[in-house]
């Protein structure tokens, strides 16, 4: 787990220092602070909820006190993934997983990702016929669209272990969530985001065949990252840098 140690300790070394000398911006307070290029930033948000994003929803507050006047919360079409907000220009910044960056600079589309904020949530849960990662050959795996986040780290994961995503699992697609699909058999094993497997374990229904927060390599590796447009990115690089700082410190208090 060294590197999520390196987090931890980088996340405590920023509250100290405030980001301070690790962003090469010091506190707003201080002299010579340079001016920020503009005062607006336009960062997403879900109505109905997302736990990753409190981060998101806590920087604003620190962002007002750091110069900023114009900070809104956008909300796109939540039918698609919000990588795509950032694509057509609705937010300035997006903090997603890594696969759907991947996939924005896959398309072309002007992106810079910028910075890891924290690691995995995510859990493959299976039932009783499947043990193990290499047990999902021949099974039915629900978990999202080809295009989503779940689907392409179950397949990242059996690949891994030597299955051929592509023609060793069943993919299953339906109306239904995931998890209820799970719940009713219509699938032996899915990729769950919280609170599905809380949910899931206090019902004692099915098992974590994986846990990207605690068991390697998946947990070496960052869950969400920030991206931002390139253009605000290039225009407005000390602004850029107070969101990040924003966010982190954010981070750090949501983790304390």
């Amino acid at each position: 787990m060294k590197l999520i140690q390196n987090r931890r300790a980088f996340l405590a070394g920023l509250s100290a220092i405030g980001g301070a000398g690790l962003l090469n911006v010091r506190p707003s307070s201080a002299a010579g602070e340079p001016a920020l290029e503009t005062t607006t930033v336009r960062l997403g948000q879900w109505v109905g909820g997302a736990y990753c994003w409190a981060s998101i929803y806590l920087a604003g507050e620190l962002l007002r006190a750091d110069g900023f006047t114009d900070i809104q919360y956008v909300e796109g079409d939540t039918h698609v993934d919000n990588s795509k907000w950032l694509s057509a220009g609705l937010i300035d910044f997006d903090m997603n997983m890594p696969s759907m960056h991947i996939r924005s600079i896959d398309a072309g589309v002007p992106v810079k990702v910028l910075i890891g904020v924290h690691s995995g949530c995510f859990e493959l849960i299976g039932n009783d016929s499947v043990r193990s990662i290499r047990d999902l050959r021949g099974k039915r795996v629900g978990g999202g669209s080809v295009e989503s986040h779940p689907h392409i780290l179950t397949a990242l994961m059996a690949n891994y272990v030597g299955l051929d995503p592509v023609h060793d699992i069943e993919w299953v697609e339906g109306e239904q969530a995931p998890m209820q699909m799970f719940i009713d058999g219509k699938v032996d094993a899915y990729m769950a985001g919280p609170p599905e497997p809380q949910i899931l374990h206090a019902r004692k229904i099915g098992h974590t065949i994986v846990n990207n927060g605690t068991d390697r390599p998946w947990s070496q590796y960052f869950c969400c990252m920030v991206a931002g447009n390139a253009d605000y990115v290039s225009r407005y690089p000390v602004a850029t840098k107070r969101v990040l700082r924003a966010i982190l410190k954010s981070a750090d208090l949501c983790a304390s």
